[in-house]
């Protein structure tokens, strides 16, 4: 019966030990998600559109530059650095009649429709973040000045295993890799 306890006591202990990181398994669940692949699909097709974000408060969107307050119906111009109330105030800013009439005012280069089905994903996968760039695409569900960030980076091209940028970068799927930088 001893036995028995310590060999169920070492398996245990070896699958805390040797189990993946919680972090790693998260971001391979996400990659995985249907929900997610659509997002992506979404986001590859996108042709001039390099930042979509959805803040704290998820009123408020920030598409290229534009803070939106979806309930409020208003906008204004992304603050070059600050805090979230910053954010904020911004997108108090300046009344819209329609999304469609902001988007071609503000020459954000996205349908209406398409942008709500993006944000709609991105909050229901918990993303706070999208940046995209030539040949990347970066997934961020934590963004802190103060703590880093963490999220799913896709790139066309296979990453040489050079972590210069990244405290954590581990492939997850096909070019896709779980990534954080900490800034603690």
């Amino acid at each position: 019966m001893i036995l028995l306890s310590i060999g169920v006591g070492f398996i245990i202990f070896a699958i805390i030990i040797f189990a993946p990181s919680n972090e790693m398994s998260d971001a391979k669940w996400v990659v995985q998600n249907p929900a997610f692949q659509q997002l992506h699909q979404d986001v590859r097709h996108l042709d001039r559109i390099r930042n979509i974000a959805v803040l704290p408060e998820k009123q408020y969107v920030v598409l290229d530059g534009i803070v939106i307050n979806q309930e409020k119906k208003t906008f204004g111009q992304e603050p070059a650095l600050g805090f979230y109330a910053n954010y904020y105030k911004e997108g108090d800013q300046t009344k819209y009649s329609s999304l469609e009439r902001l988007f071609q005012e503000q020459h954000i280069a996205m349908d209406t429709v398409t942008a709500l089905a993006i944000i709609d994903q991105m909050k229901q996968l918990k993303l706070a973040d999208i940046l995209v760039r030539d040949s990347t695409i970066t997934y961020s569900w934590e963004v802190s000045a103060m703590y880093g960030e963490e999220g799913i980076l896709y790139c066309r091209y296979p990453i040489p295993p050079i972590k210069s940028e990244y405290d954590v970068l581990e492939k997850v799927g096909d070019g896709f890799y779980h990534f954080a930088v900490d800034d603690k």
